[in-house]
């Protein structure tokens, strides 16, 4: 007897599926549910491609527009609608989802996504005639933005305990703006000590056909005097290899700060408290687009704490004077009420007769 198909089922994605003619069908995670449409799909010579359930209609989403990424963020979706039948999706049934993701604690921005790439997927099926009427989307949280600049003392006490290897590299980062992969990829090839610049052709902008250049202050050539090695890679490890930007981060994270790019924040921050420009900014972190450039100028600019520091309290200031004596009301009036002479009207001659 050749293999037949048959409904089974997948731990990972609490669904059932099976297999017909070289194509998965998810059937559900219901098993009376998962055998009757199992039926219905073996049932006929040539199976229809239209979904039913919300997790047929996210299996055919994925098959042209899914990545790991998205695959991810709709398990979610998945496991809240995925037995409902599209004919009998709710209007509310977005704002519901919305609510169970809030009752699970998830941060703002992990409910935005999901929630976005869910309503995605049902456009996605009422442009293919699979939905009638798509549900209203829910008023979303938004996140909190946070600084992303760590605090000199933070950083005093993180690069007192790293390694010397390690803390060469993660202060270039600092006294540079240099992205970490650009760090790490760094070869002596690329330094320019007399000219107090490095020169990058592989980074991360590279496809503009520009070369990446790293300004270097003082205490970014004192850190890179201070490096033995001349030739190949300029940062490397206890074992002579390059660093990489995940054992970067694992350092820091080990040392107490949660993210490397912190670094490159507080460099940016730096230079705005200086009274740097924001186009020098933008060339010191390589982008060419100063709209970008401002996430790194958040309210903690400097011009503003300068501004905050000169105004004087409400407390303090004087109230002014609003009253007035009748008198000065009376004439205000008649100031007023007193006709204004229109300047094109003649003058009278030497006779006293008018013109």
């Amino acid at each position: 007897m050749g293999w037949t198909s048959q409904p089974r089922y997948d731990k990972s994605r609490n669904s059932w599926f099976c297999r017909y003619r070289n194509r998965k069908y998810y059937l559900g995670t219901k098993m009376a549910q998962a055998y009757r449409r199992f039926g219905e799909i073996v049932g006929h010579e040539a199976p229809t491609d239209r979904p039913e359930t919300v997790a047929e209609a996210i299996a055919a989403w994925q098959l042209i527009y899914g990545g790991k990424w998205e695959v991810w963020i709709l398990n979610a979706w998945d496991d809240f609608a995925g037995t409902t039948e599209l004919d009998r999706l709710g209007l509310d049934h977005l704002a519901k989802y919305t609510r169970h993701l809030r009752r699970q604690k998830q941060a703002a921005s992990t409910i935005r996504h999901k929630v976005r790439l869910a309503t995605r997927v049902l456009r996605w099926c009422i442009k293919n005639d699979y939905l009638a009427t798509l549900p209203e989307a829910p008023n979303l949280p938004k996140p909190l933005v946070r600084p992303r600049d760590a605090r000199p003392a933070e950083l005093m006490a993180t690069f007192a305990s790293l390694p010397e290897r390690a803390r060469n590299v993660l202060r270039f980062i600092l006294e540079t703006g240099a992205r970490p992969g650009e760090a790490v990829g760094l070869r002596w090839e690329d330094v320019q000590l007399p000219r107090a610049v490095c020169v990058l052709g592989k980074h991360k902008t590279a496809r503009t056909g520009t070369a990446r250049t790293l300004y270097l202050s003082p205490d970014a050539i004192a850190v890179l005097r201070t490096v033995p090695t001349r030739t190949g890679y300029v940062f490397r490890s206890q074992l002579g290899k390059p660093y990489t930007v995940a054992g970067l981060r694992s350092i820091l994270q080990r040392h107490g700060l949660q993210t490397i790019y912190s670094l490159r924040h507080t460099r940016a921050q730096t230079m705005l408290d200086q009274g740097c420009d924001i186009s020098d900014v933008a060339a010191a972190l390589g982008h060419r687009d100063l709209s970008i450039v401002q996430i790194y100028a958040q309210v903690r600019d400097a011009r503003a704490r300068h501004v905050a520091r000169s105004l004087v309290s409400p407390l303090q200031v004087p109230p002014a004077d609003h009253s007035k004596t009748a008198a000065s009301v009376a004439s205000e009036s008649k100031r007023r009420a007193r006709p204004t002479p229109n300047p094109r009207t003649p003058t009278t001659r030497r006779g006293g007769q008018c013109a």
